[in-house]
């Protein structure tokens, strides 16, 4: 809860000293790393709202804690049939803000929230962030094999196939984003009866800069519509 609340305060931008919210939040992952039951005593929420918090204080750092969640995710995923659209969204957001690139839970995530956007109505914020972190992670992923950053375990395969299961995850939700805007146009108000039919999914100015940015990391080039 410590750690959700710095996160809140720095993300509200209510105070000028994010570097000693950052070491305080470092302070207390230390401190949960070294309780090893921890993990195993925090819920779904628990553990989106403590991945969340860590990107928003810029731990990127704590590779060893973040293995940890995700090994928990990796034998708890029937956690993340527990979380909204909305915290899901965020959930990958946050991995990807982190540089932290998990493949199996990412495609966990994943699922998960192609799951609940056929179950709840999602907002545009949502699968725009989603949209964004998997072409973060795909970016990541090239960068570190262009860099010679990948493992002797990760042969150039596997690389290769789990950037082809990102960019394909990503262009899903370029897909269902397609299909929500255009339903939406299609239920604006009538302008001769002034009746409104349905809520219009709006795009905002820094969404469409990321759908542009994405659509070139997923391999879009003259088909862009």
């Amino acid at each position: 809860d410590t750690l959700y609340s710095l996160a809140l305060i720095t993300r509200k931008k209510a105070v000028r000293h994010e570097k000693s919210f950052k070491e305080l939040g470092k302070r207390l992952i230390l401190a949960a790393s070294e309780n090893d039951l921890l993990l195993d005593q925090i819920g779904a929420n628990g553990l989106s709202e403590m991945v969340w918090s860590m990107a928003i204080l810029n731990l990127q750092e704590e590779t060893a804690f973040l293995n940890s969640i995700c090994n928990d995710l990796n034998e708890r995923q029937h956690f993340l049939g527990q979380l909204s659209s909305h915290d899901l969204a965020n959930l990958i957001w946050s991995f990807a803000r982190l540089n932290y690139a998990h493949f199996g839970v990412m495609m966990s995530i994943s699922r998960a929230l192609r799951k609940q956007i056929l179950i709840q109505n999602p907002t545009s914020y949502d699968i725009v962030r989603a949209i964004w972190a998997f072409a973060h992670l795909v970016r990541r992923i090239e960068s570190r094999s262009q860099g010679h950053l990948v493992s002797a375990v990760e042969s150039t395969y596997t690389v290769r196939n789990d950037l082809a299961e990102l960019r394909h995850e990503g262009r899903a939700m370029l897909y269902r984003l397609r299909r929500l805007v255009l339903k939406a146009e299609n239920t604006r108000t009538d302008t001769d009866t002034h009746e409104k039919k349905d809520t219009t999914f709006v795009l905002h100015s820094g969404q469409i800069a990321d759908i542009y940015w994405a659509l070139t990391v997923f391999g879009y080039r003259n088909d862009m519509e």
